[in-house]
């Protein structure tokens, strides 16, 4: 018998924004782990800009 994969993804939304899903889980990881949002970005093949913006989204919303 084939063993078969399941999948899955859930995300956060707040206000129909989204707050939180995989790769925004994924950034702050690399936050926590290299300590800088511009490694992480750097990582993530993102910019910086990129990067700031979604942390300052996430905490905005956290705060509603």
């Amino acid at each position: 018998m084939e063993e078969k994969k399941v999948l899955g993804r859930i995300w956060i939304d707040i206000d129909n924004k989204n707050f939180l899903g995989k790769g925004k889980v994924e950034l702050l990881k690399k936050i926590d782990e290299y300590g800088s949002i511009s490694k992480a970005a750097k990582d993530m093949k993102m910019s910086y800009k990129a990067a700031w913006d979604i942390v300052k989204e996430i905490n905005t919303l956290a705060k509603s």
